[in-house]
């Protein structure tokens, strides 16, 4: 896997960090796209939806199981967050990097994608930071390690 399109945890960082970095490669990797020269955006493209994809089996396997089972109010939380998620997917599911209005697309799912982020931050992540303990919050970064080595 391109290294570009992933941020793998070290013994040292909590499922917190691991994935709010991961929100920032994936705001860095909407830049690129959309700086991109015609010939690298589908490649460039292609890495956006791997993370996007791989990040959210990450949240769906990792992080929504102790959100279900710790956060008070944990099953609205995670309906609202696996609804906007489905948006996003069906919305990337349908972008054609060569299509005249890609550019149009891409602001729509990048807006999309920046407010399911700023939810996941503020009402999953902050929730768990503190109902977790820092050990549980590292064995969640080792299974999401795991996840992006599949």
């Amino acid at each position: 896997m391109d290294r570009r399109t992933t941020v793998e945890p070290d013994q040292e960082l909590d499922v917190i960090t691991v994935l709010t970095r991961q929100h920032a490669l994936i705001r860095d990797l909407f830049d690129e796209v959309e700086r991109s020269q015609p010939a690298d955006r589908k490649e460039i493209f292609g890495r956006l939806k791997r993370l996007l994809a791989v990040h959210e089996e990450a949240e769906e396997n990792v992080v929504h199981p102790v959100a279900l089972a710790r956060l008070n109010g944990g099953a609205e939380i995670v309906a609202n967050r696996r609804t906007e998620a489905r948006k996003v997917r069906e919305l990337l599911t349908s972008l054609d990097p060569d299509s005249h209005d890609f550019t149009r697309h891409l602001e729509l799912l990048r807006a999309w994608v920046f407010a399911h982020v700023t939810a996941e931050e503020r009402y999953e992540y902050c929730a768990l930071d503190s109902l977790t303990s820092a050990a549980e919050r590292h064995i969640m970064a080792e299974e999401v390690r795991e996840t992006f080595r599949h």
